[in-house]
């Protein structure tokens, strides 16, 4: 029964992909090809495709996103003989999110289940500037350049010992090495963060622990990145000894790891130094509105001959832009996890226009659902 099911979706694939031929009436015949992750790959019958006939026997159900994502193998015909992009890695399933299943993931543990924490103050500040503790996933990385130690990216916390960042931010350079993270900063003019009022009568302020810095054991970059396409722009780094995530001003944020979190809204939200177009001091918070792949690809075709898919996500503000120098924001938002609200990344901030008056113009991220998989591979306890 079961091998009667999996050789029923493998024709109705079949079909899908012939359909397109059938529409166009033309044949392709690549020799070489790149799979929907930029990996190299041969483009042969899908019959002959191991990896992918492996893969479709490795799953229970066909759901709609994996036949969606096997949609995206298809590089042509052979004759009436439909083809598909086979990845000499023979990796399909790293290339294919199955939903809950990457909760079976056995590194699934390692993403702590405390993880993006609502603050809950009557100190939320409003506007654009975030509050002490409002965002303590917050991560900022630290280059030796020529000019000096200099912060040029950002990254997320996802536990005590990984930051979840862009891939490009860890791309190897002679004058400008990576070197260590800071965890825990809010406002960089100042040695102790501290928020509220000191009057004659009382005293409301608080501060924050001291920023934890901390080097760099590892850097991962995804494999499959590719700078002129700006996909799998995501990447990881292992600190050299774990956060002190019992400190209020750092803590984990929580990954879009189960299907009730999947991305259904259309309000986001970026934090970073950036966010008002030259680095500013204290942490910056700013609404986002998610935009369409197509929109978002009319908008850049006539600048970049790049093809925007189900890695990105774009969004636009209407007032205050993402300028250059955001690379590994994270884009969140809160939603109900486990009965209680949290703090979900859904992006990380790979690229956009560097001019902060081209209003309405889409900011480009890399979508974190897409990766669930290569992150827990890649974490160690």
């Amino acid at each position: 029964c079961t091998a009667t099911f999996r050789v029923f979706w493998l024709s109705i694939i079949t079909w899908l992909l012939a359909f397109d031929y059938l529409k166009s009436e033309t044949l392709s015949n690549y020799a070489d090809c790149r799979t929907p992750t930029q990996e190299a790959g041969a483009c042969i019958p899908i019959k002959e495709c191991k990896p992918l006939l492996s893969y479709l026997s490795s799953v229970s159900v066909i759901t709609p996103e994996i036949s969606k994502r096997l949609h995206e193998y298809h590089c042509g015909f052979k004759g009436k003989d439909v083809q598909v992009c086979c990845p000499s890695n023979g990796l399909i399933e790293n290339h294919v999110n199955d939903g809950d299943s990457i909760t079976k993931h056995k590194n699934f543990h390692l993403l702590p289940k405390d993880c993006g924490a609502v603050l809950v103050t009557d100190r939320v500040r409003s506007g654009t500037i975030a509050s002490l503790f409002e965002v303590p996933w917050m991560a900022l990385l630290s280059y030796e350049t020529p000019n000096g130690t200099e912060f040029r990216c950002s990254g997320s916390v996802i536990n005590n010992r990984y930051i979840l960042t862009s891939a490009h931010c860890l791309s190897k350079n002679r004058e400008i090495k990576l070197k260590e993270v800071r965890c825990g900063e809010y406002n960089l003019n100042t040695a102790i963060d501290c928020e509220g009022e000191d009057g004659p009568a009382y005293d409301t302020t608080i501060c924050a622990p001291p920023v934890q810095d901390i080097g760099i054991e590892e850097i991962i970059a995804h494999p499959g990145y590719n700078l002129k396409s700006f996909t799998n722009d995501i990447g990881l780094i292992r600190l050299e000894r774990p956060l002190n995530v019992v400190a209020e001003n750092v803590q984990p944020i929580c990954l879009p790891v189960y299907t009730t979190l999947k991305n259904t809204t259309r309000w986001f939200t970026v934090t970073s130094w950036g966010l008002t177009g030259v680095k500013s001091a204290e942490l910056h918070k700013i609404t986002n509105e998610i935009v369409s792949q197509e929109q978002c690809q009319r908008a850049y075709a006539p600048v970049l001959p790049m093809q925007i898919n189900e890695d990105h996500l774009c969004a636009t503000q209407k007032h205050e832009q993402i300028c250059y120098g955001n690379s590994g924001d994270p884009l969140q938002i809160e939603t109900i996890l486990d009965g209680d609200i949290h703090n979900v990344q859904y992006g990380i901030f790979s690229f956009g226009p560097r001019s902060c008056r081209m209003t309405d113009f889409p900011y480009v991220f890399t979508r974190v659902e897409s990766h669930l998989k290569w992150i827990l591979d890649n974490l160690n306890a």
